[in-house]
């Protein structure tokens, strides 16, 4: 078994949200080690590593999933179609070029898979939809 500061790191970008805390309690329970990223982050687990970060600022974004071996953007934006139209493309842009640029602590470039849009919604909408049912909402 791998020891716990030799474990893969699990990013999770917009860690604060409701899908965010979700997703580190469960990777958590799968005894993965977990970083959470927000504005202002604040650990769900103990021992989870807390990296404070503007997604709209791609040097900080790359900082945060530096020597991630998985990332996943969960994050949220405000309410707004205006915020929504301006902000989500340079906050994918920003995920997307920090894990295609992400290196681990050997300086090998790193595979990020969870990068994939794709993959990344789909774990927001089931874990989106397990917190819905679990809070009745």
């Amino acid at each position: 078994m791998t020891a716990p500061h030799e474990a893969p790191i699990h990013t999770i970008l917009g860690a604060n949200g409701v899908v965010g805390r979700e997703l580190a309690r469960a990777l958590s329970a799968r005894g993965c080690r977990v970083r959470e990223v927000s504005r202002t982050p604040c650990a769900v687990n103990p021992g989870d590593e807390i990296v404070a970060a503007d997604l709209l600022d791609a040097r900080a974004t790359a900082n945060a999933v530096a020597g991630s071996a998985v990332a996943y953007l969960v994050a949220g934006l405000e309410y707004r179609a205006r915020t929504w139209e301006q902000q989500w493309p340079l906050v994918m842009r920003h995920a997307i070029d920090a894990c295609e640029g992400a290196v681990d602590h050997h300086g090998l470039r790193t595979a990020l898979t969870a990068c994939r849009p794709r993959a990344a919604v789909t774990v927001a909408i089931r874990l989106h939809a397990q917190a819905r049912r679990a809070t009745g909402g």
